[in-house]
């Protein structure tokens, strides 16, 4: 199905801008670009560039020298197709990125610890996208909910 809407204020370029509070601005990029708008527009995550480090049990890890995060994804066989970038972030960044991902009107919260959103707008299946503050990590995940 057609992505409808999906111009929430920290995706793409204006996520340096919209989310100043993440530790690491460049891992908030490369999640928002390889992995959450290559899901929200249904394609596979972005690995350009990265070189595969592991793969075992229906997921995968990238990496690239000299960034202080690392990519993790589901293989194309697992159940449960996901995409994670762990890194540098923090607390006030994802609830701010959280507040205005809700105030776009694309997400609602439908957790908050740890930080969890869903997706609103039309794509069949929703998807989630977590903070985990513990890891620390971001991930996007496809659900088995339909709009």
């Amino acid at each position: 199905m057609a992505v409808i809407s999906r111009n929430g204020p920290c995706l793409g370029a204006l996520a340096l801008a919209a989310c100043p509070a993440f530790a690491s601005a460049d891992a908030l990029a490369a999640f928002e670009a390889r992995c959450l708008t290559p899901m929200v527009e249904l394609r596979e995550s972005d690995v350009s560039g990265l070189r595969q480090i592991e793969e075992m049990a229906g997921r995968e890890t990238w990496v690239i020298a000299g960034q202080d995060w690392s990519l993790h994804r589901a293989t194309a066989e697992a159940e449960v197709q996901y995409c994670a970038i762990i890194g540098e972030f923090s607390l006030e960044a994802s609830d701010g990125w959280a507040e205005a991902a809700v105030a776009s009107g694309d997400y609602e919260v439908i957790e908050t610890e740890p930080l969890r959103l869903r997706s609103v707008f039309i794509r069949e299946p929703r998807i989630e996208v977590e903070f985990d503050m513990l890891v620390p990590s971001v991930t996007v995940i496809e659900t088995d909910l339909e709009s």
